[in-house]
């Protein structure tokens, strides 16, 4: 398999985080009792980012804080190799 196959959903997953607005962290942070899909998805990000509390107050929070979107991004960047 070629590494650009293998790359290639890294890569939209990347596109889809620079595209993402604090409005629609402010959406996702507002769910009192979020989706299964949604939750999972938070949960899998999470564990990714090295963080050890999962539950969804914890997740909250941490959606909340101002760099979250550039934590991502930064993240992206660093695993990419």
């Amino acid at each position: 398999m070629a590494i650009e196959t293998t790359l290639k959903p890294l890569l939209a997953c990347q596109d889809n985080v620079q595209k993402l607005s604090k409005n629609d962290l402010v959406k996702l942070k507002g769910y009192g009792n979020p989706p299964v899909d949604v939750k999972a998805l938070c949960e899998a990000t999470f564990i990714l980012l090295g963080m050890t509390k999962a539950d969804w107050p914890s997740m909250q929070r941490e959606i909340s804080k101002p760099n979250f979107i550039e934590k991502l991004l930064q993240f992206s960047k660093n695993e990419k190799d």
